[in-house]
């Protein structure tokens, strides 16, 4: 698979991923300078030099499904990259400094992750949970600093997930499956739980969403 490389509007080099690679979410690691993307159709993830070669990061353990790994984040605190595997409810933690597989830590059964977000001001990482079965926790806190699963925080089948730097709030769209309502529910971090801000959503799904420091505002990608 060619993924283009972009400096402003235009691509100036195209990077060959391994065969068989499909291409999902990716992250910049600022304490190395590599491009890591999420390598859905060889369980892996690949890390994309200064000087764009590729090399593959195995993710032992993986189920080996295509849209399988979903979801990735990267802790500015300790150099480590967080890679979701969706069906293994599981994360996979890579040490961004040697590129090699830390840790692998269990999620909760039939979690199912989505999308997950690192909080900066206290190292943890939200997981939204798609959930189904004897699922309770549609949002899982996992610890940046001892990699284990934490607390849970009850929502209402989370997908899209957000973070605000400056007030440290998380935003997690819930589709309605048990609430009857599409909303972004608003969790403040300080004390674990969902504030009473609940943001109405008109579409029928929400595929991502960013904050931007620099107006304050927050920015949802909408679906059909």
């Amino acid at each position: 698979m060619a993924l283009p490389y972009a400096s402003g509007t235009s691509p100036t080099h195209t990077i060959t991923l391994p065969t068989g690679a499909n291409a999902g979410a990716a992250v910049y690691d600022t304490a190395n300078g590599e491009l890591y993307v999420a390598d859905t159709g060889n369980c892996a993830l690949d890390a994309i030099s200064s000087t764009y070669s590729v090399s593959s990061i195995t993710l032992t353990g993986c189920l080996g499904l295509v849209t399988n790994v979903v979801g990735l984040a990267y802790d500015s605190h300790n150099d480590f990259l967080y890679v979701l595997d969706r069906l293994g409810n599981q994360v996979f933690v890579i040490n961004g400094s040697s590129n090699t597989l830390a840790a692998t830590v269990s999620l909760p059964l039939h979690t199912y992750p989505v999308a997950e977000v690192y909080d900066t001001s206290n190292y943890d990482v939200y997981i939204s949970n798609f959930c189904l079965g004897t699922c309770t926790s549609d949002v899982t806190v996992m610890s940046g600093i001892t990699n284990s699963a934490t607390i849970a925080l009850t929502s209402a089948g989370a997908g899209a997930i957000g973070f605000n730097p400056d007030n440290g709030d998380i935003y997690v769209y819930t589709a309605g499956v048990s609430t009857g309502c599409s909303c972004i529910s608003v969790i403040a971090t300080s004390t674990g739980t969902v504030s009473a801000t609940t943001l109405s959503v008109t579409a029928a799904s929400v595929s991502g969403m960013v904050y931007d420091p620099a107006n304050e505002n927050l920015y949802v990608a909408e679906g059909s």
